[in-house]
């Protein structure tokens, strides 16, 4: 078995690989924003998998923006350029507000407007509990109005100095809460670069090599999905594989051949060896595999945590919205958030508050349909319906068994 040092090595160079992989992402940048959350999700990824602090851009050197987006972040100068690249780091607070609910007096939030040079602004907002920083969401700007419409009655909003607003944030990372998400803590390093502060990014999880647990799964609720996707799907559950799911198993038995990173690490997920020869089951198998995962090993601290905030309730919305898609729809968090709202079969809705931090989390997750042929270059392939719907059943009928 390998040291804990080197899976966590391992893991450093797999992100390594996928950073390099997501670099293509800044071409179509339109705003400093955009391009400085891409490089705070990065560096804060590298710290929680035990990577040197400030050493990250120097694994970038090949790709300048990218470089230079991360040693900012870092704590480098900005890396300047024409375009957008000239707004990173001058943004600067503009507005802030406080909200607060006076049944809640131990929470409250605090929302600042960032203003850049060319003037493209956007919003930050933080949850102070108890003193402590307990999340963070930067977004368009809005966010005040929108904690409005999404709050009881009640809330009390009161407009602040944009210097107090900053100097309560600054006073409330002396004690970060140790249950922020996943998205809080990618946002985290973003916000220190917008207080002029690089010190404390250390305090990002340093526990990429520790196994985050998976819950004992609830037997009642998988029963309760499985039960939802046969009443839903009746008609593609008794209906035989078409042609495309064939072509979805030779091509996953492909990347199983060739030893694909991706592959592997699905089956790790869901406890289904990819031996050769695959069969259909396998395959239906390794598509619900994060319905009902088996480990998170093979994912840093910090998705492993995102990923066990996923319920089966949102996972039926997610299936039953991607069933009802059209081939060629394209698949991302934001996309599954809104499957999931408006399945009419799930009696609750995403708050907005919530939805950044289960799009992240589905994000991390995608690739395995990309493997199992649900997904074709980030679209709804012609396989998905059966192959969706036949995996959860399977798995949370395997589970509830």
């Amino acid at each position: 078995m390998a040291s804990p040092s080197s899976s966590t090595a391992t893991l450093r160079q797999r992100f390594l690989g996928e950073l390099i992989n997501s670099v293509t992402v800044l071409d179509s940048v339109e705003s400093a924003a955009v391009g400085e959350a891409w490089a705070s999700s990065a560096v804060a990824e590298w710290l929680a998998l035990e990577g040197a602090s400030g050493q990250l851009a120097s694994e970038l050197g090949d790709f300048s923006v990218a470089a230079g987006l991360v040693g900012w972040i870092e704590g480098d100068e900005p890396p300047g350029g024409s375009e957008w690249l000239a707004d990173v780091g001058s943004h600067r607070a503009v507005l802030a507000w406080e909200i607060s609910d006076p049944g809640q007096p131990r929470e409250r939030g605090l929302i600042m407007t960032y203003e850049a040079a060319s003037s493209e602004r956007h919003d930050v907002s933080v949850t102070i509990r108890d003193g402590s920083l307990a999340a963070i969401v930067i977004g368009p700007t809005g966010l005040a109005e929108a904690a409005d419409a999404d709050s009881r009655d009640g809330l009390v909003t009161r407009e602040l100095s944009p210097t107090q607003a900053e100097a309560e944030v600054r006073s409330s990372l002396g004690d970060l809460s140790d249950q922020m998400s996943a998205v809080s803590e990618a946002s985290l390093p973003l916000v220190l670069r917008r207080l002029e502060m690089t010190s404390a990014t250390p305090v990002l999880s340093q526990d990429g090599d520790a196994p985050t647990l998976i819950p004992d799964r609830d037997a009642e609720l998988d029963r309760y999905g499985a039960d939802v996707i046969r009443s839903a799907l009746r008609d593609v559950l008794s209906s035989p594989a078409p042609d495309a799911v064939n072509q979805a198993l030779e091509d996953c038995q492909s990347l199983f051949d060739s030893q694909d990173p991706d592959a592997l690490t699905l089956a790790e997920v869901s406890g289904v060896a990819g031996s050769s020869p695959l069969t259909v089951d396998a395959l239906c198998q390794l598509t619900g595999g994060y319905l009902a995962p088996v480990t998170f090993d093979p994912h840093s601290a910090v998705e492993q945590r995102a990923l066990i905030e996923l319920e089966v309730a949102d996972w039926i919305g997610v299936v039953l919205g991607l069933c009802r898609a059209s081939v060629g729809t394209e698949v991302d968090g934001a996309m599954l958030i809104g499957a999931i709202n408006a399945a009419p079969e799930i009696t609750t809705t995403i708050p907005k508050k919530d939805a950044p931090a289960l799009a992240w989390a589905f994000e991390a997750m995608l690739y395995a349909w990309e493997v199992t042929g649900v997904l074709v270059n980030g679209s709804v392939g012609p396989a998905a319906r059966w192959l969706l719907a036949q995996s959860a059943v399977r798995v949370w009928d395997a589970q509830s068994a």
